[in-house]
């Protein structure tokens, strides 16, 4: 499978993206142009945000078998084999920061497993020189190198690959995705009216017309109506008009 990047490419200083073709671009591609150049001076803010982050919990240079928190987290030299735990226990604003002082490696077929409403978009690795994806490898975050990138056959990123002097490499066939923020939940309708309880709208009165009655209450008769004559013959009734 060739290359395959779901958004956005871009190369500054340089004017070609070594691979594309036969790599695909599914969104732009931004090549020593000022969209280009932005973005390397967000990186570089942005990795330097990350990197200064504190406090920090220390972490083994294993990440395998782990399940960590929302945090930030320093690693001398990360190792991935097997899976990743990244746990958001139902915040979805929680934010996981790595920050790694030289190299990141996954093994083969490791992967990184977000679960109680973790997003890939909040999950940062601030890496001091280069960052490998092994074969199949399943990995999530932005990926924010000093040096370079490299994704190995069958790796496949949910996130952003962002290298400041080097590249994001592709030495073989591999898959590639950023993403970007997830869309909103859909909104569910409003629930219909239940059955005999319709909606009932009431007109205002118009000027200079009886005032509706209450309901379940009858209306006084006219005066001289056979009604009214009827009810002045009753005991106790009021006398007749």
């Amino acid at each position: 499978m060739a290359l395959q990047v779901a958004q956005d490419l871009g190369v500054h200083p340089g004017s070609t993206a070594t691979g594309f073709p036969p790599g695909v671009v599914l969104g732009e591609i931004h090549l020593a142009d000022a969209v280009a150049l932005q973005a390397k001076n967000d990186l570089t803010t942005a990795y330097n945000d990350a990197a200064g982050r504190t406090p920090f919990t220390n972490l083994p240079a294993e990440l395998g078998g782990l399940t960590l928190t929302e945090g930030v987290y320093r690693i001398g030299a990360a190792q991935l084999t097997g899976t990743l735990t990244l746990d958001a226990q139902n915040n979805p604003a929680a934010v996981f920061i790595f920050q790694i002082a030289s190299t990141l490696t996954t093994a083969s077929n490791s992967s990184v497993v977000l679960v109680n409403g973790a997003s890939a978009c909040n999950v940062y690795w601030q890496v001091g020189s280069s960052a490998t994806l092994g074969t199949g490898t399943d990995f999530v975050g932005n990926i924010l190198a000093q040096t370079s990138i490299t994704l190995n056959t069958g790796a496949d990123l949910q996130g952003r690959a962002l290298a400041q002097t080097g590249r994001g490499g592709d030495p073989g066939h591999q898959r590639h995705h950023r993403a970007g923020p997830r869309p909103a939940e859909p909104v569910a309708p409003a629930p219909p009216p239940r059955p005999g309880s319709p909606r009932v709208r009431r007109r205002p009165p118009r000027p200079g017309s009886r005032p509706e009655p209450p309901r379940g209450s009858r209306p006084e008769p006219r005066r001289g109506s056979r009604r009214a004559r009827r009810r002045a013959r009753r005991p106790g009734g009021p006398p007749a008009r």
